[in-house]
């Protein structure tokens, strides 16, 4: 069982005697992704302009783009 962050932590954490005295392994993000460097989002091919760009910056159709942190719109 994964308790999503915002939706089903605090529940778990409410009735987290319950998950223990079952046999429902309970997984979180840190088991999930511990060892993991990068996760991509969509794995496909393209082509375009690599750039780095800063949140408040806006790409056009031809840029492959570098984000420091996710835009809100992204997250």
């Amino acid at each position: 069982y994964y308790p999503m962050p915002r939706a089903a932590l605090p529940r778990y954490l409410r009735e987290r005697q319950l998950y223990d005295a079952s046999r429902i392994p309970v997984l979180f993000e840190g088991d999930l992704y511990a060892d993991l460097s990068f996760l991509p989002l969509n794995i496909a091919e393209g082509y375009g302009l690599l750039r780095r760009m800063d949140p408040e910056d806006r790409p056009n159709s031809r840029d492959i783009v570098i984000y420091e942190t996710l835009p809100n719109e992204l997250s």
